[in-house]
């Protein structure tokens, strides 16, 4: 599961429950960020998250989420304002 408090600043990642990443963040210049990661036991698979931003006032607009595993975009999210 990811969240991102576009407000508060607090972005996690869980997988089964289990706390991956909690990051706070206030101020960046990237106008993407990727986070990456393999998930499974038996059968891995690589992760691949990516959040973009606008250029100016990030906070008020959308942000589009999309995640990738092994390549394959699998879910989006036009993000809210």
């Amino acid at each position: 599961m990811f969240t991102f408090d576009q407000m508060r600043g607090w972005l996690t990642i869980r997988v089964h429950g289990k706390l991956l990443l909690k990051r706070f963040i206030t101020f960046s210049f990237r106008l993407r960020s990727e986070f990456e990661f393999e998930v499974g036991e038996r059968e891995r698979h690589d992760v691949r998250i990516e959040k973009t931003r606008r250029l100016m006032f990030a906070f008020a607009n959308p942000q589009p989420i999309r995640a990738f595993v092994d390549g394959r975009l699998v879910a989006q999210v036009d993000g809210v304002s």
